[in-house]
């Protein structure tokens, strides 16, 4: 069986770098694609494909067996983590969800995350909210990358366990000093990401070109809202808008894409 990946899993199966991982769990694991291409490649020697629906998983049963990886692949129905022992996976993707949906994942299911080297997170939507409970659990966001596929841009969040006093997580955060002068404040970087911040490619910068232009259609429509509360939602979301083209102002413009 020959195994296509989109550019999304492709991008994540290439984060799955450095010594092997024993079991790599796939939450929302769906067609089981990555999984069989993490233990073709030698990325990992063993893992488990989860979905909470039977239909993936059936899909996921014949493409593991084609693959002649049955042995070596887990097909697991459940809710999020809760198909995992504590401590038997050491590498987790959780990709094509909802960042409000994947943050309640990794709550329901902290137990199972003692032992995991690597927690790499792909949020449809919502990755400031991923960030802020990596940030808060003890969780250093190694990387992250942006990817446009089918005119859809995707996030993908990287992610290693803080040992304990480690500065590169009390740090991450901190008001960061762009050339020119301008100071990103922590929660502009929880929004944009801090490592696009120091290190914005061409993909990053029209991902949030494009989403400036989202967020102006959107207020000039508000603009007509009587209430005081709208009003009000309509001036925070044109303040935000304008930090972030102020951001964007003064990144260099030149840098290649990721994807």
């Amino acid at each position: 069986m020959i195994v296509k990946l989109s550019k999304r899993l492709t991008e994540i199966a290439g984060r799955l770098s450095g010594p092997g991982f024993d079991l790599l769990a796939d939450i929302g694991s769906d067609h089981a694609l990555l999984p069989i291409h993490a233990v073709k490649h030698g990325l990992c020697r063993r893992a488990v494909a989860a979905d909470i629906h039977a239909g993936p998983l059936l899909a996921a049963e014949r493409n593991i067996a084609g693959a002649g990886l049955a042995d070596r692949i887990d097909i697991r129905k459940g809710d999020g983590l809760a198909v995992l022992s504590p401590g038997e996976a050491d590498a987790i993707v959780i990709a094509g969800m909802g960042g409000a949906t994947i943050t309640g994942i990794l709550e329901a299911g902290k137990d199972r995350l003692a032992g995991v080297r690597l927690l790499l997170l792909q949020p449809n939507v919502g990755a400031p909210l991923v960030r802020r409970w990596l940030h808060g659990h003890g969780w250093y966001l190694r990387d992250e990358g942006v990817l446009e596929e089918d005119g859809v841009y995707y996030d993908i969040l990287e992610s290693v366990p803080a040992r304990p006093g480690d500065e590169r997580l009390a740090t991450l955060y901190e008001p960061y000093r762009l050339e020119g002068g301008k100071v990103v404040s922590s929660d502009m970087q929880m929004l944009l990401g801090p490592h696009h911040v120091r290190r914005p490619t061409r993909t990053f910068i029209d991902r949030w070109l494009e989403e400036i232009a989202k967020r102006e259609r959107i207020t000039s429509r508000m603009k007509c809202a009587q209430s005081r509360e709208d009003a009000e939602k309509r001036r925070l979301m044109e303040k935000e808008t304008e930090e972030i083209r102020e951001v964007l102002a003064c990144l260099p413009m030149d840098k290649p894409s990721s994807g």
